[in-house]
């Protein structure tokens, strides 16, 4: 279910779409899936490492530190993984001092927050997560960074249908790398 909930999305846009850009080549697909497999492997692998917890781990500790107060529900609706598994997840959390759960404000659910050690890690995982991808990046001119950067605006923009989709994919980002000038995904949002 961790990626069920955003591919059940893109399935239902696929079936709005018209067919695919003729000018997007079988190499140009290949490319960007064999990119995309890359990039995810290494953000994986630094964002466990620097968390100490794999899977969700890393990507609830970052979304906690942009959204605090999050119900479960919220957390599990962010994280795109199933009642059970967030509810396991907050408490290895908790269990290594990383996230409290404290009244949330409807007095029946719990609102989530980080630690002071849970923050310094949410820290360390979005330090290596730049790292990670500014490592990919290495072999490209300053003005290349440029055109591939205006390229992930674009692209960006066009996927998100709703404001949960679009916490889902910035779930594990710096949002105030994106602040300035305006967050792509969260433009695309439909009104």
């Amino acid at each position: 279910m961790t990626h069920g909930y955003i591919r059940s999305c893109f399935h239902e846009r696929e079936k709005m779409k018209p067919p695919g850009n003729p000018q997007v080549s079988p190499r140009s697909t290949n490319l960007l899936g064999a990119f995309a497999l890359a990039a995810g492997s290494e953000l994986r692998r630094v964002t466990e490492r620097a968390a100490s917890h794999t899977a969700s781990g890393p990507s609830a500790l970052t979304a906690l530190a942009t959204w605090p107060g999050l119900s479960l529900d919220g957390l599990r609706k962010t994280l795109g993984i199933s009642q059970p598994g967030v509810v396991r997840l907050v408490d290895r959390l908790a269990a290594d001092g990383l996230v409290s759960r404290n009244p949330g404000p409807d007095g029946r659910t719990r609102a989530l927050h980080l630690t002071e050690r849970g923050r310094q890690v949410a820290q360390e995982v979005l330090e290596a997560r730049e790292a990670a991808m500014t490592a990919l990046c290495a072999r490209l001119e300053p003005a290349e960074v440029e055109q591939l950067t205006t390229l992930l605006e674009r692209m960006l923009e066009g996927l998100p249908g709703d404001r949960d989709e679009a916490h889902f994919l910035c779930r594990l980002c710096d949002h105030d790398a994106c602040a300035d000038p305006y967050c792509p995904v969260d433009r695309g949002v439909p009104a």
